[in-house]
């Protein structure tokens, strides 16, 4: 096992996202999708933070960030990004699984994409990992 493993993180991020959320297409880190056939979409990144040693374990507690950014059609207006947001903030909110805990989202409007025809949410998702532990719980 390695100390630390951040393709981990990232494989638990994507299949959770992918079992659980279809309302809009999503793009993953490093993958495209066609904007010229979507009207709306969601680009999901991974922001590994802090790594701490667990004491008295072999487990690593990591700190990090989901940004989920939201694009829908320009001149719509901003209801249709703040639904999506709120869809996945209920998804995600203090949602726990294999050592994975979510915790309380944020949300922030940017504006029309630069040279697109997109507006632009991001809805940011902190999390706290424990890789190599049996069992783990954020209180």
């Amino acid at each position: 096992m390695a100390i630390i493993d951040y393709t981990t993180v990232r494989r638990y991020v994507e299949n959770y996202i992918n079992d659980n959320y279809t309302t809009t297409p999503v793009q993953f880190e490093n993958t495209s999708i066609d904007v010229d056939v979507v009207k709306e979409f969601i680009s999901i990144t991974d922001v590994t933070g802090e790594t701490e040693s667990m004491i008295g374990s072999l487990a690593i507690l990591t700190h990090g960030g989901i940004i989920i950014q939201i694009f829908t059609e320009l001149g719509a207006g901003t209801n249709r990004g703040r639904e999506i947001a709120s869809e996945l903030a209920n998804l995600l909110n203090s949602e726990s699984f294999s050592n994975f805990n979510f915790t309380t989202p944020q949300f922030e409007s940017f504006g029309q994409v630069e040279d697109a025809d997109f507006y632009q949410c991001n809805l940011t998702v902190p999390y706290v990992y424990a890789y190599g532990a049996e069992e783990f719980e954020v209180c």
